[in-house]
């Protein structure tokens, strides 16, 4: 299933407001296909922080520099979560660096820092069934925006769980512990 295309989606999102087509994107101009492919962007971007297996790396080593921080300026990187021999950690971005938020500190010694991140991907390379879902959220957000119809926006919605529970839950944040974490944590604790 090849899924719909970044144009399908911007042309979901006029049709919800009962406009034309468009036959290619807009980007950067004023006209309303564009203000479409903007809400586009704000899905995208809000699905790819949720983390899922096609935007998120897990347990990737970091080493910090010389003044023991990672600097993660110039990455895509979204979220983050402490992981591997990391995972006791409570580790957030902050002013785009690593931060320790037990310690309240940038510095996070020496020693490499496991992370999970997600990372900000444009449309056309998530999964399938994701761009469905962003299309659906986009078109929900740009009609309750553009006309705010409350007819419309409940319809919207409706189509929106419909897809949302034919999506598969792969989200990789709720799912816990890594599993050779959790077999380490059983081997410590006599379990």
């Amino acid at each position: 299933m090849p899924g719909m295309s970044k144009l399908d989606t911007v042309n979901v999102c006029l049709a919800a407001i009962n406009e034309y087509r468009v036959g290619s994107l807009e980007t950067g101009t004023t006209s309303i296909a564009a203000e479409a492919e903007r809400y586009v962007d704000r899905s995208t971007a809000y699905f790819c922080s949720i983390g899922w297996p096609c935007n998120t790396q897990r347990a990737r080593p970091y080493t910090p520099d010389a003044a023991q921080q990672i600097d993660l300026t110039g990455t895509a990187i979204l979220k983050i979560k402490a992981a591997g021999p990391s995972q006791h950690r409570n580790l957030v971005i902050r002013s785009n660096k690593v931060y320790d938020a037990d310690k309240g500190a940038f510095t996070l010694g020496t020693d490499p820092i496991f992370l999970d991140v997600s990372e900000q991907l444009d449309f056309d390379e998530l999964d399938p069934f994701l761009r469905e879902q962003v299309s659906q959220h986009a078109a929900q957000m740009f009609a309750r925006r553009q006309n705010g119809n409350q007819l419309s926006d409940q319809y919207l919605g409706q189509e929106l769980g419909l897809t949302d529970q034919m999506q598969l839950r792969q989200t990789i944040w709720p799912t816990g512990p890594m599993a050779g974490s959790q077999g380490q944590q059983q081997q410590q604790g006599g379990g």
